[in-house]
């Protein structure tokens, strides 16, 4: 019988559970306040973040540049064009003195290096201790004048379109940074 009251009470107890009184008589909370209990840093969490986007017109013979802002060491080009282009990373000093048309073996095995595409997207390590540059060129220069001259002379409209028409281009650039539970440094 004595069994009997000890397991019905110790299921009373288990199913309403033990009542405490949750205000101390010497004044002292039992739990510290939240703004006093340690925090725990949240893990900094990366991702691609835009920093430039714009829709241009080129014609054959001009190129463009973008500044890639510094201390960014991975870079995602993407870009769509009525006609191909090329484009690639290049040294900041590199760009604003050399006035020359780059050809195509120019673009070969720099960073995002794009050839002849219409629609790509690279993404590419660049050294953040350098200023950079994202340099966009139609591919039509080439052999513009050339295609040109020649659609002139065979009164070939479609070759003197194509070789004077502009390129409309959609670039968009992205860099790998944090993005959320950032530390300053």
């Amino acid at each position: 019988m004595k069994n009997s009251f000890v397991i019905a009470g110790l299921a009373a107890l288990a199913l309403l559970g033990c009542k405490t009184d949750l205000e101390p008589t010497n004044g002292n909370s039992p739990v510290e306040p939240m703004s006093q209990q340690a925090q725990v840093p949240l893990s900094p969490r990366y991702g691609w973040e835009e920093f430039h986007e714009e829709t241009f017109e080129t014609h054959p013979l001009q190129a463009k540049w973008f500044a890639v802002p510094p201390s960014i060491s991975r870079l995602r080009v993407s870009v769509q064009a009525d006609s191909a282009i090329f484009g690639g990373v290049f040294p900041y000093d590199f760009l604003s003195t050399n006035r020359r048309l780059l050809r195509a073996g120019n673009f070969q095995g720099r960073p995002c290096s794009l050839m002849y595409v219409d629609k790509s997207e690279a993404t590419c390590l660049i050294d953040k201790h350098v200023r950079m540059g994202f340099l966009v060129r139609d591919e039509r220069a080439e052999g513009t004048a050339v295609m040109g001259a020649l659609g002139i002379r065979l009164r070939n409209s479609k070759l003197a379109e194509r070789g004077t028409s502009p390129n409309k281009i959609q670039i968009s650039l992205a860099a790998w940074q944090c993005i959320e539970h950032c530390r300053k440094s």
